[in-house]
């Protein structure tokens, strides 16, 4: 979320009503009881205490939402933060997170409370929809396609898939249209490929749209999909083949549905890509690439060689590689030569110890922004959080517990690289 949303206006009332949740002196001077037209309620304090509880609770996610996906971690943040009263040291602590962190989620989480009120309840007088998303102006009172988006990219964690099951699940939805239009499949998967690691709902709706473009075009004809792995990504081609394949110049839905396919393979890190037939010659070609797996340098620090044993068979068949590393000593320039994305430190060492290697990292002005994760046997959550960690885990640490918090980390890391991106892109 970038600062002009979480600094909005609303936002900005919202934190300051959710604050003095429970004290209704102070809750009856909000202007959010002026927004919502609640004064003329007997009890205005009380309508907009129980409209706030209720909104918060209308966000916790389903129970097959995984708890490390932003989604989840936006609920949690403002039930406990809010509801139940917590400090932000207890939140952080509880989820594992710096306060730093905690505070970025705590805006985030916001301004998704914000447009979940306005959804409910319209936008509230004094702001348009639109401020409630990025803080603009404008007089827009549903969300644009870049909002809905950016909803999408809150909602969704990534997901790591295989090229042939998402092709063929794809397919699928797509059946009823290629039916009708009597358009036969013919696929080219070359296994083995690296598995994708995706938005999939998101990533899954591009390839539906490029489907439906092609589909339309080739009637009585074919459709040749083909997968193959280019660099780090896995490109998916739909070429249109067969006697039917008119090289007419596409409509305007046609672009309109590739643009918004575009749009949406940028939120996995994708690019759509396609060739459009001129003046009855050439072929009609769209290709998806998405990303493809990739290794995650994950650099543990701990004088125990058996616990960096552990922590490495923990991480095998996954998408972490982890580096081990002994000597403290070591720690900085093995960093910087390795460039992890992810440190793990060990808190008792010899020499230097955790909280001293913290701190030169935090100090560093290239590795200070790689997060942390702080693993040790000692019952130090609070202070990890307030030496501003980015996530804490007990020691004997637990093969699920370890690989939940990488995926936390890195959940944090690729949502923050979606929205540069769609910010780059207004």
């Amino acid at each position: 979320m970038n600062d002009l949303s979480a600094g909005s206006e609303l936002v900005g009332e919202l934190h300051d009503a959710l604050t003095l949740l429970y004290d209704p002196v102070e809750l009856n001077k909000s202007r959010l009881n002026q927004r919502w037209r609640l004064s003329q309620h007997s009890r205005p304090a009380l309508e907009l205490r129980h409209m706030l509880i209720e909104a918060i609770e209308s966000l916790e996610p389903d129970e097959d939402v995984p708890h490390h996906a932003n989604l989840s971690r936006y609920y949690h943040v403002l039930y406990q933060r809010y509801v139940e009263q917590f400090t932000q040291l207890e939140v952080a602590a509880d989820l594992g997170l710096s306060v730093r962190q905690l505070r970025r989620l705590e805006k985030a989480a916001l301004s998704l409370l914000a447009e979940q009120l306005t959804a409910t309840y319209g936008a509230p007088a004094g702001v348009a929809a639109r401020e409630i998303e990025d803080g603009s102006t404008g007089n827009t009172q549903t969300p644009s396609p870049e909002e809905e988006m950016r909803w999408s990219q809150k909602a969704a964690p990534n997901e790591v898939v295989d090229v042939a099951e998402f092709v063929e699940a794809t397919l699928e939805t797509a059946r009823p249209l290629l039916d009708s239009l009597d358009a036969s499949i013919h696929r080219q998967i070359r296994a083995p490929l690296p598995r994708l690691d995706i938005q999939a709902v998101s990533a899954r709706q591009a390839l539906l749209s490029a489907l439906s473009v092609a589909a339309k075009h080739a009637p009585r004809g074919s459709l040749v999909i083909e997968a193959t792995e280019q660099d780090e990504h896995i490109q998916i081609a739909i070429t249109v083949e067969g006697p039917q394949n008119s090289a007419r110049s596409w409509d305007a839905n046609d672009r309109e549905s590739l643009t918004m396919a575009q749009a949406l393979a940028e939120l996995s890190g994708g690019k759509l890509t396609f060739d459009e037939p001129q003046d009855g010659r050439g072929r009609l070609v769209v290709r998806l690439g998405l990303p493809a797996e990739t290794r995650i340098t994950v650099l543990a620090c701990d004088d125990n060689p058996d616990t960096l044993q552990l922590l490495k068979r923990y991480v095998e068949g996954t998408r972490y590689h982890l580096v081990g590393i002994q000597n403290s000593g070591e720690l900085m320039a093995k960093a910087e030569n390795s460039r992890p994305q992810i440190i793990v430190l060990d808190v008792m060492m010899p020499g230097i110890d955790g909280w001293e290697l913290l701190g030169r990292l935090q100090a560093h002005p290239t590795l200070g922004e790689i997060p942390v994760i702080v693993a040790t046997i000692l019952p130090q959550e609070q202070l990890a959080a307030a030496l501003g960690t980015d996530a804490f885990v007990r020691k004997p640490i637990r093969r699920d517990a370890f690989l939940s918090v990488l995926d936390a980390q890195l959940s944090l890391l690729r949502g923050e690289h979606i929205r540069q991106r769609l910010d780059a892109r207004q």
